[in-house]
């Protein structure tokens, strides 16, 4: 019995992309995953108990804020030339 995927096996088994599983792996989100050294690349070892992170889609909180206050700066004269 396997004890741990390879990324590519691991996009596979929960269908994402390959992109998110390493993305996962730099964040920290994959717990218990090992990063061992070869000569020029790392390889990465997923624990078959992990789950894939909860990631919600959408803007994150705050950018819709800052938006908005760029609009009212611009439109209360304020000129936004570089």
């Amino acid at each position: 019995m396997k004890e741990y995927y390879t990324p590519r096996e691991y996009a596979e088994l929960w269908r994402v992309h390959i992109n998110s599983v390493y993305r996962w792996i730099r964040a920290d989100l994959l717990p218990g995953t090992k990063k061992i050294k070869c000569v020029k690349r790392y390889l990465y070892r997923i624990p078959v108990c992990s789950a894939p992170p909860r990631i919600y889609p959408g803007p994150k909180p705050g950018r819709r804020i800052a938006r908005e206050s760029q609009l009212l700066w611009q439109t209360s004269g304020g000129t936004n030339e570089n």
